[in-house]
Parts: C-alpha cells; structure tokens; sequence
C-alpha cells in the first residue's frame, strides 16, 4: 500500500489512487516493409503535436526529435510505438525520392506500411561516398561498426570509408554477415593523428 503524502502535496488519499485507472495501453506495432527489399531509413513523426508536449524541446527521450527513429536492414522491420496517428518518412538518401504516408497506429494491433523508394535522378557510373567515418574503434566513436554500416547502406552510401583513429579495421566481414554488400562496398582506411600534428586520413589502407 503506498504511503500517502502530507495533503496538499503530491498524492494526498490512498483511495484516489486505487480508484484511478493508471495502467498503460500496449503499444501498436508499425510493420515497414520497403517494396525493393533493401536498406532505408524511416522516421516517425507525430501527425499533430506531440501528445505529451507541444514543444519537442521539453520531452526527453525522442530520438533526434522524432516519435521514433529506425534503420531497415534488410526490406523489412517492426517499430513498437505508442498508439496515434503519425507521419511516417521512408527515405534513402538525398539520389530517391522520399515516401511519406500517414498511418493511425491502434494499441495491440499491427499496421501495415509498404514504402516505394524510386530514385530521383541518375547518374550513371557516379557513386556517393564518405571519405571521414569514425566508429568504436576511434576513441572519439561510440557507434558499434555493425550500426556504421547499417547507416550507410540506410542513407544511400555507396562506399564506405573506415578512417578510424590509428586503428586500421577491416570492415569487410562485418558488412558480409550484415548482408549488405550488393547495397554498400568498404574501403580500409585510417586516421593518423600524431599529437601536435594535426589528424591525417589515407585510403586506401589494409592491414599488416
């Protein structure tokens, strides 16, 4: 039984607590699907305001400010969200198209989202990469390289460039396990950053 309060502060009768209804509803499940069966991308926003603050400031644990933030690795993944309704983003970096659709997501239930991410350009024989990563193996990363990876082939690049801090790391077998190699290729690289120097990176690199 739990202690009430002095009244005036707090909870004040025992009786009102028993008597209200203070139990969560279960979460709804967003089902992602996307139609090309690859990485993507997806961000969940409320439809309205959020329920718990106007101001996204004020509410901690949103992740970068959304109602969910997630990382399909490969076509498909469920998302655990409180029920309402939400603007769901599916993209895949800045060469597609972005699929936005609006979902009413009910507790215990499961709603369904297939995203269609067409490109938005071509160029062919042009590829994007990022020639300046750091995961764990930096002492200033904090991202595990399975989840480096992950956001890569989510975000439409199409090399990655390991240059992590006096760590020469060979991302290849973690990428093959991920199952992302027809989505993002790997160089080894490095990071030389000799104190009072300045930081230096060189690609390619392999290790001896």
């Amino acid at each position: 039984t739990p202690i009430p309060f002095a009244r005036g502060y707090g909870l004040g009768e025992v009786s009102a607590i028993a008597a209200a209804n203070l139990t969560l509803s279960p979460p709804g499940t967003l089902a992602v699907s996307v139609a090309d069966g690859g990485p993507a991308t997806v961000l969940v926003d409320f439809a309205t305001a959020d329920p718990v603050s106007a101001d996204e400031r004020l509410v901690p644990g949103r992740p970068s400010g959304h109602a969910a933030l997630a990382f399909v690795r490969d076509g498909a993944m469920d998302i655990p969200l409180e029920p309402g309704e939400y603007r769901v983003t599916v993209h895949r970096g800045v060469r597609n198209e972005l699929d936005v659709q609006t979902v009413t997501v009910a507790a215990g239930e499961t709603t369904a989202l297939v995203a269609t991410i067409i490109p938005a350009y071509s160029l062919d024989g042009v590829l994007t990469i990022d020639p300046h990563q750091h995961a764990s193996p930096s002492g200033d990363g904090s991202i595990p390289v399975e989840d480096r990876l992950l956001v890569n082939a989510a975000a439409g690049v199409d090399i990655h460039v390991g240059t992590d801090h006096d760590h020469i790391v060979d991302y290849q077998p973690t990428l093959e396990a991920l199952g992302l190699q027809a989505w993002l290729k790997t160089v080894g690289a490095v990071e030389v950053s000799p104190v009072l120097r300045g930081h230096f990176n060189a690609y390619p690199a392999t290790r001896d």
